[in-house]
């Protein structure tokens, strides 16, 4: 089985050449919303092409193109650009890839040969349950519904994570899922946060949510500051 860590790719350079650094990224599949779970130190896997040329000769890759599906609109900002830039690091390691347009996820996670996709991982609420255990975990639809992959670590180790009452023993057992999801047996590879942008009035104030979603009722916007004559 060939997996793609993150020794594969260079996210940084994506983030400069797309995004002009306005997204960031990540310290694995984690958050800073996640508060006292979050792990700041936890080193950001590093592109090495040599390891990878290594890793890829303890493989069994045949050497035969994998398909990789895009949704060809963009349904992801600068999809289809991103991934020729991601094709092109695979190949500069020995690995071949074939770009295949698609028009929907119902296209993209269709089986046979689906090989390699995209997909975004929101957490719904700040705690690594809401994302991590949530897409990659025992019940979630990569392992259920799609069958694309299993580890019987990570899913022992989800129950501590999900329900344990020791702050401490569910940062334990999220480091060791994340060792896992980086090296051990990765499902997929980090790239960078989602960029989101907003252009505002001057005399319009309010601050969005740090997630996609957006509030607009009345008590997410703040009055005005008072101005007082000197």
């Amino acid at each position: 089985e060939l997996l793609f860590p993150n020794e594969f790719v260079n996210a940084q350079l994506l983030v400069d050449t797309f995004w002009r650094g306005r997204v960031t990224v990540t310290h694995s599949m984690q958050f800073p919303s996640f508060g006292a779970l979050y792990n700041p130190d936890r080193p950001i896997p590093p592109y090495d092409p040599a390891k990878a040329r290594e890793e890829l000769k303890q493989s069994n890759y045949d050497g035969k193109p994998i398909p990789y599906r895009v949704i060809g609109s963009d349904y992801y900002p600068n999809e289809v650009a991103t991934g020729q830039a991601l094709i092109a690091m695979w190949q500069a390691v020995g690995i071949k890839v074939e770009m295949v347009l698609k028009e929907n996820f119902a296209q993209v996670f269709q089986p046979p040969n689906r090989g390699i996709c995209n997909t975004s991982d929101t957490a719904l609420y700040p705690d690594p349950v809401s994302e991590l255990w949530r897409r990659y975990g025992r019940e979630s639809t990569l392992q259920v519904q799609y069958k694309m992959w299993s580890d019987d670590a990570f899913n022992a180790l989800g129950p501590t994570l999900v329900s344990s009452l020791d702050p401490k023993a569910r940062a334990t057992a999220f480091q060791k899922m994340l060792d896992i999801y980086d090296h051990d047996d990765p499902p997929g590879t980090v790239l960078f946060t989602v960029g989101m942008f907003y252009a505002q009035r001057k005399n319009l104030h309010w601050r969005p949510y740090p997630v996609e979603h957006m509030d607009f009722r009345k008590d997410a916007f703040s009055a005005p500051p008072v101005l007082r004559k000197s």
